[in-house]
């Protein structure tokens, strides 16, 4: 199969494709299972707002959570506070025994991340975000289960460069009918919450960096800086001549330079928008199913590929379907250089060794992740 489309598979390509754990994790502990990897944590499972300067009882301490153990029966049975007399946002007293096993299960979870955050400097933690993190923001998803999921159409073939050829207009018209619906959207407690522990990361001197799959500037106007829009971006254009100063491997040009009412009033051929450089058709800056992430410069294909395969000690997944090469690469190279993986998604679409679910939104988890750190005090959005 071709590496060199963004249908291919292989991560390890240079140009790589669209479609296609360090030193903290549980195999680089000398094959420590999970079991162990859990219980090596010292806060209380059923506080999940705990301060991490708190120090629990020995009896209120976790047990293996596969061993059926007292203490985590006494943990169970315990009415659960937060600090300061409030109700623990994640309480598990008075669900049913399956829901709870569950709720507990996801506390283990965010008990692992917040330390392996709080742990991972000054390497670099990385994450990858997917167009799961935009939907609380009003942002159809592409493969989720909401009734709006953009991939319930064929995008597959209207969003090829295939499709742009033949039909201009219609691509045109498409694009614009999804960019419409981001361009009034604003940042949810998912977006302020990466921002915020990429402020957390920085500012003690450790490396940071954000892969989102997503076209939308909700990121951007959250606050991100150290930020690769491996896909594109939604407000800008580019010539689809290349070789064009407008147009791949480095140029572009801001949508908000470009008129587009004649064709919004007549969307026919006659009326796509033009370069003012050469004169060819204008087309939207982002990566089509059928070209390869080295197409353009601004996608910065190679920093991912320098994250992935060298500089990651931490890898944290939010709301993508794993249905693309860069999740591809980063997944396999995580797991090739025993990096801790974690999966923020409301419900985890991959399986695998070495990568650890938590069934929430990233607007939960990451928020939570955020007041564990003590990175939300204060913060509108926490």
């Amino acid at each position: 199969m071709s590496v060199n489309c963004r249908r291919g598979t292989s991560p390890a390509s240079s140009t790589g494709s669209r479609r296609s754990r360090s030193r903290r994790s549980c195999a680089s502990r000398k094959g420590w299972t999970y079991c162990r990897w859990i219980c090596s944590r010292s806060r209380r499972t059923t506080s999940a707002v705990a301060s991490p300067t708190s120090s629990a009882p020995r009896s209120e301490r976790k047990s293996c959570p596969s061993s059926g153990g007292s203490s985590r029966r006494a943990a169970r049975a315990r009415p659960e506070a937060a600090p300061g007399g409030g109700a623990a946002p994640f309480s598990s007293t008075l669900l049913a025994p399956a829901l709870r096993a569950n709720v507990l299960r996801m506390q283990d979870a965010l008990d692992a991340l917040t330390d392996d955050v709080r742990s991972t400097h000054p390497e670099q933690i990385l994450i990858v975000t997917g167009a799961g993190v935009s939907h609380a923001s009003g942002i159809p998803t592409f493969r989720g289960n909401d009734p709006d999921a953009i991939w319930k159409r064929d995008v597959t073939e209207l969003g090829t460069r295939a499709f742009f050829s033949e039909n201009p207009a219609g691509s045109w018209q498409w694009y614009l009918s999804r960019f419409d619906k981001v361009s009034g959207a604003k940042p949810n407690p998912g977006h302020h919450a990466i921002a915020a522990l990429e402020r957390f990361q920085t500012e003690r001197g450790g490396d940071f960096l954000l892969v989102t799959q997503n076209v939308d500037t909700l990121h951007e106007q959250a606050g991100s800086k150290r930020m690769v829009k491996v896909h594109g971006t939604s407000d800008r254009y580019r010539c689809s001549r290349s070789g064009c100063e407008l147009g791949a491997l480095e140029g572009s040009i801001a949508a908000s330079e470009v008129d587009l009412t004649a064709f919004r009033a007549n969307p026919v051929e006659a009326n796509v928008p033009r370069c003012p450089s050469c004169g060819a058709f204008l087309r939207m800056h982002v990566l089509w199913f059928d070209e390869v992430y080295a197409g353009h410069d601004d996608y910065q294909w190679s920093r991912v590929l320098d994250a992935a395969k060298v500089q990651a000690r931490l890898v944290i997944f939010a709301g993508t379907s794993f249905s693309v090469g860069v999740t591809e690469l980063v997944t396999q190279s995580a797991r090739a250089r025993r990096v801790p993986v974690f999966n923020i998604d409301p419900t985890p679409r991959i399986s695998k060794p070495g990568i650890m679910p938590i069934a929430a939104s990233a607007e939960v988890a990451l928020v939570e992740v955020c007041k564990r750190l003590g990175v939300a005090e204060g913060a509108a959005w926490a």
